[in-house]
């Protein structure tokens, strides 16, 4: 099973996509999609940096379900 990130972004808040060597990844790969206030981010197999508030980080890999929470100000969201 690929990576596959999620997170809720709530407003107010940014995030930045970026590979494992910090480059920043194109508009095209990125995948948003809307349900009744949060807007979830989709980016298999990619690092996530973030800013703002972000709750409700699921990383799958093989099969295992990790839970992750990012509560303010900047920084990565693990990938790896």
């Amino acid at each position: 099973m690929r990576r596959d990130p999620r997170f809720k972004v709530t407003d107010g808040m940014g995030v930045s996509l970026k590979d494992s060597a910090g480059n920043s990844v194109a508009d095209g790969q990125r995948s948003y999609t809307q349900f009744a206030g949060p807007v979830y981010l989709k980016a298999p197999g990619r690092c996530v940096q973030v800013w703002g508030m972000v709750t409700g980080v699921w990383l799958t890999e093989n099969s295992s379900h990790l839970e992750k929470e990012h509560d303010g100000g900047s920084g990565w969201v693990d990938c790896g």
